[in-house]
């Protein structure tokens, strides 16, 4: 095969791998990032299979990946620990948390300005928000009910809408990223706030203008009455 392919015996590989491992790869495949589902950035395959094998407790959590069309909120929870302990603090469980406190220790530098301090660090290197985590637990779990189907001639596949994918208005399917950062209703008052302002601010610029076109106008006709009365004398 040359020097740069080998023949991996799949059989042998699977007889050294534990059996937990093995029910779980893969919801750890599907979660851990794959064709249709992101990856987390330099996290790689190893170190998440890594994390299986020396945790256990994972193992029935990332087998239960594609048991259901839907994910519970159980489950979410232990997922979420999961990517805690991806990002290296077995500690946490919430990742929205620990996104707050990496922030904190890597980029905010104590005495200095906070906005000046954390300006041009590579947010992708912060785990994802819990909100953004649900969507990429459910492409996971959806991914990996179809894989579980594989040996069956007709599966039962449900339509990937509102799991983890949206369908926008031309009819196209794209990734459901995250839900909004507020609520529509702030946002709507947000937005109406603004624009008040907005018209306040230019209001007030045309009264200065007119104030001072006014004041540009009374000192040009001061200069002609004067200049009059110069020539009348």
């Amino acid at each position: 095969m040359g020097n740069k392919r080998k023949m991996i015996h799949i059989q042998i590989l699977c007889q050294k791998i534990e059996q937990d491992v093995l029910d779980s790869i893969l919801g750890l495949h599907a979660f851990s990032g794959c064709d249709v589902n992101s990856a987390f950035v330099q996290k790689g395959k190893s170190k998440p299979l890594n994390i299986l094998k020396k945790n256990p407790e994972f193992a029935p959590v990332l087998k239960e990946l594609g048991s259901s069309v839907t994910v519970s909120d159980e489950l979410l929870s232990k997922l979420e620990k999961f990517v805690c302990q991806l990002y290296g603090k077995p500690s946490y469980s919430s990742p929205n948390k620990l996104r707050h406190d990496l922030v904190r220790q890597k980029y905010i530098v104590k005495g200095q300005n906070v906005l000046s301090s954390i300006r041009g660090f590579d947010i992708s290197l912060l785990p994802p928000c819990r909100a953004a985590l649900k969507f990429h637990c459910l492409r996971a779990n959806y991914q990996t009910l179809i894989w579980k189907q594989a040996d069956i001639a007709q599966p039962d596949i449900p339509d990937p809408e509102d799991r983890g994918w949206k369908t926008e208005g031309n009819g196209v399917l794209s990734i459901h990223w995250c839900t909004d950062l507020v609520p529509q209703e702030l946002a709507d008052i947000l937005s109406e706030s603004h624009t008040t302002r907005q018209q306040e601010s230019d209001y007030d610029d045309d009264i200065e203008s007119d104030v001072d076109s006014d004041a540009e106008s009374q000192n040009f006709s001061d200069s002609e009455t004067s200049e009059e009365e110069e020539e009348s004398g």
